[in-house]
């Protein structure tokens, strides 16, 4: 599929093209890197290309190197509209459907542009003239590599390194979930060679959060609670637990991923209240033999990954809880 999509990538991009590169709703590490390595990239080639995201992005992310050129919807509306409007190309990063644009995916429909989407999960939508999806692959940075290694790998320098390695080490949970690859290993040792500052990297994601995340985090973790009988565990947060602890958009990520230090846990989810919406926001992460992927898509309208998955309820957090408490019953035999 790849080679496809690099010739007729590689076709559009042999006269000077407007570009506009959209990563999903909430951008985490790998959207931002994937969407802003390849903007940079773009820029070298002599293209007018610029990162549009549909809503803030995470404090720990703000340092990434052009940052500063991204244009957000919610505070560019106009510029972003406009641009959408009159771009030759639009690239979907880190993205299955346009539904994950959230409101922007009403104006990317209305634009004459050609749309590439690049992705690595689950079930795209044929919404795309031209399609890049690889589930199997680490994360949508370690795509962009390999297309901007086909196109010119030379043009690589320390930015486009360290957007993509954020956007790999992010991803693939510091290296530690089953779709990091030797491939994956090969690719940072690649980007190594631009003298990176991994150590500081990783300073940046990890240890610079505020004293209202760490109290978020303890008053998470004391509402977990086992699944009886089962190797499965949930915590939950409410938008009351939100409130007083100063929440920002990022404050969460990894949560989730405590209840997995349990020795014997395979499941862990995570409940977060969004009163605004009246949904109740829920993640899903495994450790070997359970497909979060297959039951967010079954029971709550999500999707993602084998081991990394998201979903939603409509409804209160009892409710919510309530329904999954129900759902995980009826698959008790996968944990047998």
């Amino acid at each position: 599929m790849i080679n496809k999509f690099i010739k007729e990538f590689k076709q559009i991009l042999a006269t000077p093209q407007k570009i506009v590169l959209i990563p999903h709703f909430n951008p985490d590490g790998d959207a931002m890197g994937s969407s802003i390595a390849l903007q940079i990239f773009l820029r070298k080639l002599g293209h007018d290309s610029v990162v549009t995201v549909p809503n803030d992005c995470p404090e720990v992310l703000l340092w990434m190197p052009g940052m500063e050129n991204v244009l957000n919807y919610y505070h560019n509306g106009i510029e972003v509209i406009h641009r959408i409007i009159n771009a030759d190309m639009i690239v979907a990063l880190d993205l299955n459907s346009l539904e994950r644009m959230e409101k922007l995916a009403p104006v990317v429909q209305q634009s004459k542009a050609k749309i590439a989407m690049i992705d690595h999960h689950h079930d795209p939508e044929n919404f795309a003239d031209l399609m890049y999806s690889s589930p199997k692959e680490s994360s949508t940075c370690e795509m962009i590599y390999k297309l901007i290694e086909a196109l010119n790998i030379e043009l690589i320098d320390q930015d486009i390194a360290t957007c993509l390695y954020t956007g790999i080490l992010t991803d693939t949970g510091s290296f530690a979930y089953s779709s990091t690859s030797a491939t994956t290993h090969f690719i940072v040792h690649q980007l190594l060679k631009t003298n990176i500052n991994v150590g500081e990297i990783h300073q940046k994601i990890y240890n610079q959060h505020s004293l209202g995340r760490v109290q978020l985090l303890g008053k998470a973790l004391s509402t977990l609670q086992r699944v009886q009988d089962l190797p499965v565990v949930y915590i939950y947060l409410t938008q009351k637990d939100l409130n007083e602890f100063g929440y920002k958009k990022g404050d969460t990520n990894g949560f989730v991923n405590y209840g997995l230090t349990i020795a014997d846990v395979e499941l862990s989810v995570f409940f977060i209240e969004d009163a605004k919406s009246k949904k109740i926001k829920i993640s899903f992460r495994s450790k070997n033999y359970f497909s979060t992927q297959q039951f967010a898509s079954n029971h709550f309208s999500g999707g993602g990954h084998f081991h990394a998955s998201g979903g939603q309820y409509k409804g209160s957090m009892k409710e919510a809880i309530k329904h999954f408490m129900k759902c995980i019953k009826h698959v008790s035999s996968e944990f047998s």
